[in-house]
């Protein structure tokens, strides 16, 4: 079919003028047909000309409505902007007396709902009643929709919602049942704008439907969190519902009741947020932070128990459980925190130490440099020490120690040091090692590379190699980090060498 003809079946199905005037009801309704066939295939072909079809889908003639309301679903399935800009000719649909004719219209405001949820809030009132239709797929139809637009709401909810609010009070149980649902929905996100139906909800507390009665006391304990004073108007009806037959009835009675009359849902719930708040401080060593939040959240508790006393006794029971277990892991928080202070401390005396004995070493200074290795070693095994009995990460976060002293370091040449022999020197300078700087510490082994490749060599002395290895551990940086046991070790083993090299 050429675009010639589609154009020429768009204008035989116009309304009756001048031009046309000459094609029958039944040629109209065969040219209609034809489009609608076409529409299955090649709906993008008539995209354009669906706008044309307005009139048609209010047509006297069902046959009319049925091609017009299939052409129309079939161009939206492919283009759901195409059908949305017809959406309140397809809302005129939903009531038609036409059963197929309502079939397409429900399935085309689907498919619009999934990309433009927004603006099919604007015809809920037009798509609620279609929960009750006799038809089922219709039924199915209308779920699909609200499931498409649930979760995602226009700015204006207090719109939405007086078009709702009719529904609340219809005869049909259906009807009602479905719009408490929905509202409940509504309500968890938007609970302002559905407080201003409670006169309405009010109600609906006392229906003989229990699923009406669960979704209205779920609507409710969204508004008594936020609204606690608006609710307490209602403290007379709610009472009775604490022996309802439904258990999620009673449940969101009792948690209504509770925000109503005291805080400690709030509190509890503020409560967790600070523990959540105080695990992720202590996971990252910030024990001060830690303390901080544990402290608050156990005060909420502790408030929280007093309020839920005179209520619920399970509840208090289950606070004061709550209570314990913050209490515990503030301990731990207390004795991890003071633990990390404590190898603070001793990796700060023990750092400081070593890099005292590395220059007194250089400075020949040796029964300092022995002293103070063996201070630095025993410091490092402290350390060591304390963080294997923990069971806390005690090092989850690096632990930077500043050295506040250390003596003047006598010379970053090598040359400068009279130890070493011609023999090192010269095999150190073919290697472009002049400097101090340039002995990088091995971090597996105690001797650097390039200075243990010097022991094979007979003309280079023990002390010389001892010397070069310790010079290597020399940092110019004032600023040490333990980020791990490893590093702890590695500093031990160094102190446990300088110690035992000493002379």
């Amino acid at each position: 079919m050429t675009d010639e003809d589609i154009e020429h079946i768009i204008s035989t199905i116009q309304p009756p003028t001048s031009e046309n005037s000459q094609q029958t009801p039944l040629q109209r309704q065969k040219s209609l047909r034809e489009l609608a066939t076409l529409s299955e295939r090649e709906p993008t072909r008539i995209r354009d000309a669906i706008e044309s079809l307005r009139p048609l889908l209010r047509h006297d003639d069902a046959e009319m409505r049925r091609y017009a309301s299939e052409t129309v679903c079939n161009v939206t399935a492919e283009h759901p902007s195409a059908g949305n800009s017809m959406l309140d000719a397809l809302c005129q649909c939903l009531s038609d007396d036409d059963t197929t004719v309502r079939k397409n219209a429900v399935q085309a405001v689907e498919y619009i709902s999934r990309e433009h949820p927004h603006d099919v809030w604007k015809a809920v009132s037009d798509i609620i009643p279609l929960c009750t239709d006799q038809n089922k797929n219709i039924q199915n139809g209308s779920d699909w929709i609200f499931n498409n637009i649930i979760g995602s709401y226009p700015e204006n909810m207090q719109t939405v919602v007086a078009d709702l609010q009719p529904f609340l009070s219809e005869s049909e149980t259906q009807i009602t049942r479905k719009t408490t649902s929905i509202l409940a929905d509504i309500a968890a996100e938007h609970p302002a704008a559905v407080r201003t139906a409670l006169p309405a909800f009010r109600s609906l507390l006392s229906t003989s439907d229990t699923k009406t009665r669960q979704h209205t006391t779920q609507v409710l304990n969204h508004l008594s969190a936020e609204y606690p004073a608006d609710i307490q108007e209602l403290t007379t009806d709610l009472r009775p519902l604490l022996s309802d037959s439904s258990d999620t009835v009673r449940k969101n009675c009792i948690r209504i009741l509770s925000n109503i009359s005291v805080a400690y849902p709030i509190l509890e719930r503020q409560a967790r947020k600070l523990i959540d708040s105080a695990q992720t401080a202590r996971s990252e060593n910030d024990y001060e932070t830690a303390e901080n939040y544990y402290n608050k959240a156990i005060d909420k508790l502790e408030k929280a128990r007093v309020d839920a006393e005179p209520i619920d006794t399970a509840d208090h029971q289950e606070i004061q459980a709550k209570i314990e277990t913050a209490e515990e892991q503030l301990e731990r928080t207390t004795d991890a925190h003071t633990q990390r202070e404590s190898v603070y401390e001793t990796l700060q005396t023990a750092e400081q130490n070593f890099q005292e004995a590395i220059v007194r070493f250089a400075a020949e200074e040796r029964t300092v440099s022995k002293t103070r290795f063996r201070q630095a070693r025993n410091g490092f095994d402290d350390a060591k020490q304390t963080l294997s009995e923990s069971g806390e990460q005690l090092l989850a976060t690096p632990i930077e120690i500043s050295i506040d002293y250390q003596p003047s370091f006598p010379s970053t040449a090598l040359e400068d040091y009279h130890l070493l022999g011609e023999t090192a020197v010269e095999h150190l300078s073919s290697a472009d090692i002049t400097n101090v700087d340039d002995l990088t510490p091995d971090y597996k082994h105690i001797l650097p590379k390039k200075v243990a490749t010097l022991r094979t060599n007979e003309s280079v002395s023990k002390e010389e190699i001892t010397l070069l290895t310790v010079l290597s551990w020399w940092e110019e940086d004032s600023t040490h980090a333990f980020d791990s046991e490893t590093a702890i070790s590695r500093r031990y083993n160094q102190a446990d060498y300088g110690f035992s090299e000493t002379q």
